[in-house]
């Protein structure tokens, strides 16, 4: 695991990561064996390594990360009855994290939005205009694979890099 990665997601994340919609992720269970905290995390690591991987050039990784952190905002609740299907899941959750997200943020740049609002292709909407959304969506879709089974939870493990780059001095 690039610890450059880790800085930057906890560095350029640290809004989000320190964020009360956050806190909501980390109780919202995702995946089988995740939260929705651990794999947003996690799709924002996948997809800076795919980039780092494939050499892929002309990348907004502000923008990625960001996206990443937050594609899943609108799964918060998700138990409450709020969503009446997995359809109703699908189609209605990557709005409602663009909201969430922008009102967090106090905006979202186009590239964001259309990366969250589009990363559940090809199950729902077209596919990202944005080299970005392509990434976050194979991310996610590598990610929610991995997270069908025991593992790690990555949102513990920011928050650990985190933790341990503000005592050393690392942290920006």
């Amino acid at each position: 695991m690039n610890t450059e990665d880790l800085h930057k997601i906890a560095s350029d994340g640290a809004e989000i990561l320190n964020s009360r919609e956050f806190e909501l992720c980390r109780e919202q269970k995702h995946h089988f064996f995740s939260n929705v905290a651990s794999h947003e995390v996690h799709v924002a690591l996948v997809s800076l390594m795919l980039v780092r991987k494939f050499h892929i050039n002309n990348v907004d990784e502000d923008a990625l990360v960001r996206a990443a952190l937050t594609h899943d905002f609108g799964m918060i609740g998700r138990s409450d009855n709020r969503y009446h299907s997995r359809k109703d899941i699908i189609t209605r959750h990557p709005i409602e994290s663009a909201k969430t997200a922008e009102e967090l943020l106090g905006g979202l740049s186009d590239c964001e939005r259309d990366a969250i609002t589009k990363h559940m292709w090809p199950l729902f909407t077209g596919i990202s205009k944005y080299r970005e959304g392509k990434i976050l969506t194979i991310a996610d879709k590598i990610c929610a694979t991995m997270e069908g089974l025991p593992g790690k939870d990555y949102a513990e493990l920011i928050k650990a890099y985190a933790a341990q780059s503000v005592h050393t001095g690392a942290a920006a």
